[in-house]
């Protein structure tokens, strides 16, 4: 090839790359727009799952679509903001308002309106209205009591479609195991008819207010109507035994993984969860069914789908420390729910929810620095100051006419004992001794500010004492019973507006129970009349509301009331409640050792004070009735058998 030709073709070669290059440069984007699209990204190329845990310890929620916020009832043990309704922004995990509502709330129920709910007060056995939107408590009211068995509590309670006046609660009976059947409450009102007794235990609204339905303990599915005159039940069928239960679209859910045509008594699928099934929620609106799956201190989240009843998808939750058993699973927002355990709250957002809204990106929780340790110094707390004397003792009483405390001093004491002491508060010194009689225990306090009554074990007596001249008086023995010899006592109390009049409840030696009723004495002189014995309504702890009414704990209900005229004592009602072994009477209200509190007059519990239980064990003579002297009301003493504290 000549230079002519081979020029010629370098020149072809050149024309050709540059043709080829230059259609690859105009036409390579079209190429690289075709290749991205048939390797496109899924909508959202983020976290499938976001869970938000916040320490707070409650006792059940639920969540309002027309606040878009969660609600949950703290109980008294959270500390100042408990007994209350904390309003939760699920987004954000935040606490943004408590409102107090009763003493011990626990479960809810929220009406379809969004803003009705109902909450059960457990430390005074009544329900009690809330309004989400206001915060605001309303009407409270109580279930009464069975006369024979104790005060009726929930096993479950349901507000009627579009009437958020009307409450269905399936009944149970505090401590009794079988189910009390369904009563159905206008504005706090019961209508006549209940439902069957043992038959239900977890019940759900229909669509519709006259139609419920429930399951209960070896019991099926059954459905009631609900009209004026309260609940029947109009069919039964063994589906859905022991199971609690959720109405959605039309059909009954099941705890089990049932789903059941109700109208047609029809099973329609299961799914497949196991007997570990602790809480279940049903969103038709994205056709899920999610399950709660716990398991040694691992919840597993599972998703089925409501057509095909197969899982779609599943979320571990590790780390969760015990189950509080059946805790709500709530479905908040777009992709959202909600549980709670023993000490948090979770909050997720997970993909399991179809839905086009993103799933937050988690954020680190961000490491404190460090902070020089301070130098050691008193722990904050309540200002205090504490006298101790060191003295033996068996009871206290305060006087608002001597500002001071009297003490019964057994012989134990040495030479100074079988004596009622006075001590100074503030000096916290003895002022004065004065020999009483054989085994001093209980005392009795006059309104005379003067009187004194004591109770002489070994003696099997009672003695006047006059605390303004420090001098002992008449003596007089409190009966003898004919087959176990001469009565004890357990405590003394003096008829209101007579300082001559006590009353004893007295008390079998050696035996327990040994309660063998009130007697009212004149002078020493019994009234032919005394109260019952132990399983009769009898006493064992005392308090005059006025010359005529007495209360008393008692062994079976828990409060007795008793009529005192010229003839003695009689027993006039009681009420269930539970005293422990010393009650007090104060503005009206019983106080119970337990920490339980009642209205005697109307028989309704006020409230409870939590976490009491360590006081069981104390006696009547190490009983703080000294403490709760309107001496001054920041002073408190008590006894500890050997020391007296007085605490400033």
């Amino acid at each position: 090839m000549n230079n002519t030709q081979s020029a010629q073709t370098l020149r072809r070669r050149i024309a050709l790359f540059l043709l080829v290059s230059t259609i690859n440069f105009i036409a390579s984007p079209f190429f690289a727009g075709s290749s991205t699209r048939v390797k496109a990204a899924p909508l959202f190329d983020g976290p499938t799952d976001f869970i938000r845990r916040v320490p707070l310890l409650t006792n059940d929620l639920v969540y309002s679509n027309t606040t878009g916020k969660i609600y949950a009832t703290l109980p008294s043990t959270v500390g100042s903001n408990g007994n209350s309704i904390a309003t939760i922004d699920p987004m954000t995990g935040v606490v943004s308002n408590t409102t107090f509502v009763g003493s011990e709330p626990t479960e809810l129920a929220l009406s379809d309106d969004g803003h009705s709910m109902y909450v059960w007060l457990n430390g005074s056995f009544m329900f009690r209205r809330f309004d989400a939107l206001t915060n605001t408590p309303g009407l409270q009211f109580s279930m009464g009591q069975e006369p024979t068995s104790g005060r009726y509590v929930f096993r479950d309670f349901a507000v009627a479609p579009a009437n958020p006046s009307v409450l269905a609660v399936a009944r149970g009976i505090f401590n009794v195991g079988s189910p009390q059947g369904v009563a159905i409450f206008d504005d706090g009102v019961r209508r006549t008819n209940i439902g069957p007794i043992g038959l239900t235990d977890s019940i759900a609204f229909s669509a519709s207010a006259s139609k419920l339905y429930g399951t209960g303990p070896g019991t099926g599915l059954h459905t009631m109507t609900v009209d004026g005159s309260g609940v029947s039940v109009s069919s039964t069928s063994s589906l859905g035994q022991s199971t609690r239960i959720q109405f959605s679209n039309g059909l009954i859910y099941t705890s089990s993984g049932q789903v059941i045509n109700p109208d047609t008594n029809t099973l329609l699928g299961t799914f497949p969860v196991d007997s570990f099934s602790h809480a279940f929620t049903i969103d038709s609106s994205v056709s899920r069914a999610y399950y709660l799956i716990s398991d040694l201190g691992t919840f597993t989240l599972k998703a089925f789908d409501l057509n095909t009843f197969a899982q779609v998808g599943s979320l571990t939750i590790s780390g969760v420390g015990f189950f509080p058993g059946a805790t709500p699973l709530l479905r908040w927002g777009a992709n959202g729910l909600a549980l709670r355990t023993n000490n948090e709250l979770i909050l997720i957002q997970t993909s399991l929810i179809p839905s086009a809204e993103p799933i937050p990106t988690p954020t680190p929780t961000p490491t404190p620095s460090p902070t020089p340790t301070p130098s050691a110094s008193p722990s904050p707390g309540v200002p205090a100051f504490v006298r101790q004397i060191t003295l033996t003792t068996n009871d206290l009483v305060f006087s608002q006419a001597t500002q001071k405390f009297y003490a019964s001093v057994p012989s134990a004491e040495g030479s100074t004992g079988n004596s009622v002491a006075e001590i100074d508060p503030v000096s916290a010194t003895v002022t004065n001794q004065t020999f009483v009689g054989s085994e001093p225990t209980v005392l009795g306090q006059s309104d005379d500010g003067a009187t004194l009554y004591v109770g002489l074990d070994a003696a099997a007596s009672i003695r006047s004492y006059n605390i303004l001249n420090h001098t002992a008086g008449a003596q007089f023995l409190v009966g003898r019973d004919t087959s176990d010899g001469p009565y004890g006592f357990s405590d003394i109390a003096v008829v209101p507006g007579n300082p001559s009049a006590v009353a004893v409840a007295r008390q079998k030696r050696n035996i327990s129970p040994g309660v063998a009723g009130v007697a009212i004495f004149d002078n020493g002189v019994q009234r032919p009349n005394t109260g019952p014995g132990v399983f009769s309504g009898g006493s064992s702890s005392i308090a005059f509301a006025s010359a005529s009414v007495l209360y008393g704990d008692n062994l079976t209900q828990g409060l007795s009331t008793l009529s005192v005229d010229n003839s003695g004592v009689s027993l006039t009602g009681t009420n269930y409640f539970t005293p422990g072994n010393k009650i007090i009477l104060a503005n009206g209200l019983i106080y119970g050792s337990r920490g339980q509190v009642i209205n005697p007059t109307t028989g309704e519990l006020v409230g409870t004070f939590s976490n009491l239980s360590g006081l069981t064990q104390f006696t009547p003579s190490t009983w703080l009735t000294a403490a709760l002297s309107s001496w001054d009301p920041t002073v408190r003493v008590f006894s500890l058998g050997l020391t007296i504290s007085i605490l400033f």
